[in-house]
């Protein structure tokens, strides 16, 4: 159970590190929907794929718990 927890509060965490990601973007694109822009050479741009992919990870991890359960 306290794994769980754990679990998702990381997950809650990286969550919000990719809003607040997704906030540069906004202000420095300045779109408003959502960002389409895809650049390699933007640090901000690298970051976000780094954190969408830990959420896939740790949220298949939540995922597999809860079928075991």
């Amino acid at each position: 159970m306290k794994e769980r927890l754990a679990l998702m509060e990381a997950f809650k965490k990286q969550e919000k590190k990719l809003l607040s990601l997704k906030e540069v973007c906004r202000s420095c694109t300045g779109c408003v929907g959502e960002i389409e822009w895809i650049s390699l050479d933007c640090p901000i741009y690298l970051e976000k794929l780094k954190v969408k992919k830990g959420i896939e990870v740790k949220f298949g991890k939540i995922l597999k718990n809860n079928k075991r359960n």
